[in-house]
């Protein structure tokens, strides 16, 4: 289920003016939520940008895009994410998605750019904030996490939230981009002690 609706316009601008003085990068504002069903959890689900280039370094990418998820968590307060793609000449493209989450972001590696395939990486934002009131959307993704911790807290505790670098759920997942409040860049790839940090403002 598709609804229209106009969220985040004035931020969307700010990214599309960020892209602008690189005639190799294209940044498609979003206006459209859905909804998706996780093993029974429905949550909802905003398309942010599809961002495009002619970039054919993955790094390169995403050193360019990172600073757009960074300012939009640092003024959201919640993740926004994306599956890394390139297409048959070796660009890369992603679309960027939120949930509205504190503490997490899911991402659909079916949902590229048209003409782009799912590399398997992916990049996510975090917010700044160590310990947040769990809001409508946190709770659905503890739910979906971890049953057994729904409703017992009203608060999220750094086991949830990591503003520094990879929480443990990101550790667990192949390979990963993560960017920081402060506009950090880290990459793992399938262990702790491959953590690289790529930038530092």
């Amino acid at each position: 289920m598709k609804n229209m609706m106009s969220i985040l316009m004035g931020w969307f601008m700010t990214a599309s003016c960020v892209l602008a003085d690189d005639v190799n990068w294209q940044a498609q504002e979003r206006s459209e939520t859905d909804e998706i069903q996780v093993q029974g959890v429905v949550l909802d689900r905003d398309f942010l940008w599809t961002v495009t280039s002619a970039e054919t370094s993955e790094e390169a990418f995403v050193m360019k895009v990172a600073p757009l998820l960074a300012t939009f968590s640092r003024e959201q307060g919640v993740e926004a994410c994306g599956a890394l793609a390139t297409n048959e000449a070796g660009e890369y493209g992603m679309v960027i998605t939120t949930n509205r989450s504190q503490i997490a972001c899911l991402i659909d590696h079916t949902e590229v750019p048209e003409g782009f395939k799912d590399t398997g990486m992916t990049l996510h934002s975090h917010p700044a904030d160590r310990m947040v009131r769990l809001n409508a959307m946190d709770k659905k993704v503890i739910r979906l996490l971890d049953p057994n911790e729904e409703g017992r807290s009203s608060v999220a505790r750094m086991n949830w939230i990591n503003p520094d670098g990879f929480s443990q759920a990101d550790l667990a997942l192949p390979q990963a981009y993560v960017v920081l409040s402060n506009g950090q860049v880290l990459r793992h790839r399938g262990h702790r002690r491959t953590i690289e940090t790529l930038s530092i403002p």
